[in-house]
């Protein structure tokens, strides 16, 4: 049997994800977001400091660039806020988070645009 190779289909699919945040911010105008600090689902994500000690950290913002994501979190447990500029820290490389990540930006601007109308 041969072995499979997700690798490149996991790394375009996270580009996919990554680029339809980009557009959903970009098509409102906008590069950033900020989560409401009360959320019904907010996203968790886990963030290695320096010495790769884990720590659990809730999404609060997401700022793109044409080329770069940055994830801005709340870790808990120092009470200090992280941002996260690579996509191999925190959860810009786990495509679960990104999806998580893609769905409350589109809940806080299209849900809420549609709320409106």
């Amino acid at each position: 049997m041969t072995k499979i190779d997700f690798t490149d289909r996991i790394e375009t699919l996270r580009k996919d994800i990554i680029d339809a945040i980009r557009q959903l911010l970009y098509s409102h105008g906008l590069n950033e977001i900020t989560f409401p600090e009360e959320q019904d689902d907010p996203v968790w994500v886990i963030w290695y400091d320096n010495d790769a000690n884990p720590f659990e950290c809730q999404v609060t913002g997401i700022r793109m660039t044409d080329d770069n994501m940055t994830v801005i979190a709340y870790e808990k447990e120092t009470d200090i806020e992280v941002e996260c500029h690579s996509p191999y820290e925190l959860g810009a490389t786990n495509i679960d988070w990104l999806q998580q990540m893609y769905e409350a930006v589109w809940q806080q601007l299209e849900d809420n645009n549609n709320d409106n109308n």
